[in-house]
């Protein structure tokens, strides 16, 4: 079985994307509507490989990058492993437990790709409001109501590694800094980008994403920014496959 990539698409493509999705692997409008939508990256779905490649002929022919690939060659990044220590010996990068008392050592060659973004926090918080106010006969009346706070999007990165295949989740507020040494500093994201640095020193070979890139280059306005985090693990699969396939 085959599935199907989009490599490239703006959204004044998705409706013609959409007629493509439906006409060649039979998806409903809705589905259809959905995956251009989330275009570009990997249509949900396994199709045969004339199908697939019919399909990704025809979004070829919209002037648009596409291209069928058998299922095995496509990356599936979830489930991934949550990393919160890790150390940096001379061999490569070392991954420990949670209680940081045992490990694995994966060599820096075997790391692939670094994906970094901003997305929004897995959860969000219940905060009691308060406001007082003064009845007609005198007495205060106190009201409380349950308002949901959004917190501020959170410094994520994804690391994939291979052979074998893995791929490490990490998130900057919950990740033990004290490899750091006298180098660490008060904030989270500072000591974030003191991660990344060290592991793009150590492993000048990893591809890192576009939206890294800005974020490196301190473009954090839009470019390094997801929806919600599995947004996020969309563009790092879709980006492995670029990578892989020499785009």
């Amino acid at each position: 079985m085959h599935q199907l990539v989009v490599f490239a698409c703006s959204p004044d493509d998705r409706e013609a994307l959409a007629d493509a999705l439906v006409r060649h692997l039979g998806l409903t409008r809705t589905d259809a509507t959905i995956q251009a939508r989330l275009a570009p990256g990997v249509v949900r779905g396994e199709y045969s490989p004339e199908q697939a490649a019919a399909a990704a002929a025809a979004i070829l022919g919209l002037g648009l990058q596409a291209r069928a690939i058998p299922s095995p060659d496509v990356p599936v990044l979830h489930p991934h492993d949550r990393v919160h220590h890790l150390r940096w010996p001379e061999g490569g990068l070392l991954v420990l437990d949670t209680l940081g008392t045992h490990g694995e050592t994966l060599p820096w060659d075997h790391l692939e790709l670094l994906s970094v973004g901003l997305v929004p926090p897995d959860a969000t918080q219940q905060v009691t409001s308060r406001s007082t106010s003064v009845l007609a006969t005198g007495r205060q009346h106190l009201a409380e109501a349950e308002l949901t706070v959004s917190s501020p999007p959170q410094l994520e990165m994804l690391l994939v590694c291979r052979d074998p295949f893995r791929v490490l989740r990490l998130e900057a507020p919950h990740v033990n800094y004290e490899f750091l040494g006298s180098r660490r500093m008060a904030g989270s994201a500072e000591n974030f980008r003191l991660l990344v640095e060290d592991i793009l020193a150590r492993a000048p070979h990893i591809y890192h994403t576009p939206a890294t890139r800005a974020w490196l280059r301190g473009d954090q306005a839009t470019n390094s920014h997801f929806e919600s985090a599995s947004a996020m693990e969309r563009s790092t699969q879709l980006h492995v496959l670029i990578h892989r396939q020499g785009r």
